[in-house]
């Protein structure tokens, strides 16, 4: 069975982009990456252990809270990244 990842963009405006990388894999850009979509999601193979996501902001002072590598359940895993302007 697959696994799914949910990543939950908590305020999309200052979001750069995000990446993940799985388990011993090459990073990852999110496809479709877009600063006024709040979630993504992708499929990975079930013997996927981990993924580990990154991201940047388009501003320099915004702050992101969430990314992290993070242990992956058969089935629907969701994960919420903040991004926070710097006022």
């Amino acid at each position: 069975m697959e696994k799914f990842v949910r990543v939950m963009d908590g305020i999309k405006s200052n979001a750069g982009n995000f990446k993940y990388k799985l388990d011993e894999q090459a990073e990852t850009t999110i496809q479709g990456f877009d600063g006024a979509k709040t979630e993504y999601e992708f499929h990975v193979d079930s013997s996927v252990k981990n993924v580990v996501l990154t991201g940047t902001t388009v501003n320099s002072n915004a702050k992101i809270t969430g990314l992290e590598t993070r242990t992956l359940v058969t089935g629907d895993n969701k994960f919420t990244v903040n991004v926070t302007a710097q006022n």
